[in-house]
């Protein structure tokens, strides 16, 4: 049921007017020109710039990459995290 309501509210955001800021690449939406330009500049068509220190893994955020390292490297569980 989680992948239906996803696959939805993705169709919604896709065609909503209320994202009027579009990507000519990949045709993702956003709300906020800022956030468009986020998007073209670090993620669209753009080889991750992050790292895994321990194995082949990239990211476009550095947070992404700590807690993959906690995750797959040091056995931690995401809710221990804090």
């Amino acid at each position: 049921m989680r992948n239906v309501n996803r696959k939805c509210k993705d169709y919604q955001s896709a065609y909503s007017p209320l994202r009027p800021f579009r990507c000519a690449t990949c045709n993702r939406t956003y709300k906020r020109q800022q956030h468009l330009v986020r998007h073209m500049k670090y993620e669209c068509g753009v080889e991750p710039m992050f790292k895994c220190p321990h194995c082949d893994y990239r990211a476009s955020h550095n947070a992404s990459v700590k807690s993959h390292v906690l995750s797959r490297h040091m056995k931690i569980r995401h809710d221990l995290w804090n």
